[in-house]
This record gives structure tokens, C-alpha cells and sequence, in this order.
């Protein structure tokens, strides 16, 4: 890949929604799959580009060169020396160099050897390109999702406390196809309480790539909405939550129980699951409050959005 074949995006936002300070460049232009981009994001940019090979080789023989020396420094090969043996010696010292000078320049080079990312976001799907530093000249793997190939989001986002101190984030969104095989997916984690990590943290890409799913899928859950007068979301394996006009009906373990607004105390996000209590009917498992791991509920924003705008539940966010 010659730097003008690098597809420059000069102009676009970042997942983050912010203009690029630096000309970055993508590993490949933007799929048709995904339709229109709406951001992307590159590890990769013009100021980094010509950085060589030789580069990482002259690093990796410097430090090399410098351990070798620390090596035979340690190791006494000078000690009671006989002037007899000096040539002796001496052919020792430079081999023994050049042994732990290669291992640890080697050890160096691949250690140095960075993976680059090119992640895109568009209006009907979403990528990631990845490829290594020392092969842009073709040997980029590309991972594409078209939204029309999924039919579920999956996602689990933790805070992480340590003797109540804030200690990190981590976070996980799958994208399922009907068949319940992944056909995506974006993890990662970050230490910022602000949530606001570094640009070339994968968090970005995941909010981004909800955000556009959220408003196709939210147009398919209407449509099933208008079509069946509900629309379903899975839960875990076979149960069911489902929102139809006025109520929100629960199928667990075989038995279907429904909720009007009016019956709802509660109906929040809190501390990575959905909670829901009754006032008065036992709803879920014999109890009148669930708390259900986000990560196992099916499109749980348009679940939200629709008993909201479609039912009138009032959604308290915490």
C-alpha cells in the first residue's frame, strides 16, 4: 500500500463526534456495506506512516547492544584472564555479544511490531479494519457487519469499584443474527470515571455503533409493533419480554404476566441490569420486582424507547 493509495478522512468526525486535530488515514475506504459514513476512527496517521522497518530494527539493536554489554559486564567474562588466553577471550566476549544482542533485538522487533485499527460506522452497518504496521502494503483483515444480517444487540456495561474507590470500565456489545451465533463484536475496557478515555479506545466505536443500530432497529421494533400489536425482545435463551400498546407483559418459565403502566413502581437501569417492580402482581419468577443482566436482554434501548414513546411507562434513569 503506497501512501496515496491511503484513503484519507479529512473532514469526517470521530466516533467520538469530534473533528481529527492530525491527518489520519484508513487501512481501506469505507465498505458499500455499511452505507453512509457517519464516523470513523485510525491508530494510523500521515505523521506515523513512513516510520520503517528500520526503524524498529535500529530501537530494537540499540537496546540489544546496550543488554549485551550489561550481560558481559555481569557476568565477569574479563576475570583472571591470562594474557595466554587474551585472543581466546576475546572471541568468547564477541560471541557471547552477538548471541544476547540478536535474542534481545529480536525479542525488541517483535515486541515493537504495532497492529494498526481502522473502524468505521455508517448509517446501515458497521467495520473494522486491522493490519500490522510492517504489512500496509496489502494484508489488512477486515471484519464487516451489515445491519441487515443481525437481528439482536447484546450489551454489558460495568463500572468496577474496589473498597469503594472507582477502580475501571468494562464493557461488551454483541451483535447476534437470528440463528443466536455472534456476528460482531466490541470489548474493551478504561480507568476514567469521566468516561472520557483515550480517542483510540474501542468505547467510541461501541457507543457509535449502538447509536446507529438503535435507529434502524427502533424502526424495525415499530414496524413489528404496528404489524403484531407488540413487539418482542428475548431474554437469555426462550423467556420474553414483550411491549405492546398500554402494557408490558413478561413470559418466564412458560407463564406470560402483563404490566399497565399504572402497575409499575419502578422502571430503571441500575448497576448493569434492568429492574422493573410491581406494586401488587408477583410478575417475575413468583416475585414483583426482576433485575435482569442488560447483556442478557435482546435490543434492550428500543425495548426502553418503545415502552416509553408507545406505552407510556415512565423510565427513570439512573
Amino acid at each position: 500500500m503506497n501512501e496515496n493509495e491511503l484513503y484519507s478522512f479529512n473532514g469526517l468526525v470521530t466516533h467520538k463526534g469530534e473533528e481529527f486535530q492530525e491527518a489520519y488515514v484508513l487501512l481501506s475506504p469505507p465498505p458499500s456495506e455499511i452505507g453512509e459514513l457517519r464516523s470513523a476512527f485510525s491508530t494510523l496517521c500521515e505523521s506515523t506512516f513512513n516510520r520503517t522497518v528500520l526503524n524498529r530494527i535500529m530501537y530494537a539493536l540499540t537496546i540489544g547492544i546496550f543488554c549485551s554489554l550489561l550481560f558481559l559486564f555481569a557476568a565477569g567474562i574479563f576475570h583472571d584472564i591470562h594474557p595466554d588466553n587474551w585472543q581466546q577471550a576475546l572471541d568468547d566476549y564477541i560471541s557471547s555479544m552477538a548471541i544476547v544482542c540478536l535474542i534481545v533485538t529480536l525479542f525488541i522487533f517483535l515486541l515493537r511490531r504495532r497492529k494498526h485499527i481502522s473502524t468505521y460506522v455508517g448509517t446501515n452497518g458497521i467495520a473494522k479494519f486491522t493490519c500490522f504496521e510492517d504489512q500496509l502494503d496489502g494484508c489488512v483483515n477486515s471484519h464487516i457487519l451489515s445491519f441487515k444480517d443481525a437481528s439482536e444487540l447484546r450489551w454489558i456495561f460495568n463500572d468496577v469499584f474496589v473498597h469503594g474507590g472507582y477502580s475501571g470500565s468494562s464493557f461488551v456489545f454483541r451483535w447476534l443474527n437470528s440463528n443466536q451465533q455472534e456476528v460482531f463484536l466490541i470489548n474493551g475496557s478504561f480507568h476514567d470515571k469521566d468516561y472520557s478515555p483515550p480517542l483510540d479506545n474501542e468505547y467510541y466505536f461501541a457507543a457509535a455503533a449502538q447509536t446507529s443500530w438503535n435507529h434502524i432497529q427502533y424502526e424495525r421494533s415499530i414496524q413489528e409493533l404496528k404489524q403484531n400489536g407488540f413487539a418482542s425482545f428475548r431474554v437469555f435463551e426462550s423467556d420474553m419480554i414483550s411491549v405492546g400498546v398500554g402494557y408490558l407483559e413478561f413470559v418466564f418459565d412458560g407463564t406470560s404476566v402483563r404490566l399497565p403502566p399504572d402497575e409499575v413502581e419502578l422502571f430503571t437501569l441500575r448497576e448493569g441490569a434492568l429492574h422493573v417492580e410491581s406494586r401488587t402482581l408477583k410478575f417475575y419468577r413468583n416475585s414483583r420486582e426482576c433485575r435482569i443482566n442488560t447483556g442478557r436482554i435482546s435490543n434492550l434501548d428500543q425495548l426502553v424507547k418503545l415502552a416509553v414513546d408507545e406505552s407510556g411507562f415512565i423510565f427513570v434513569d439512573e
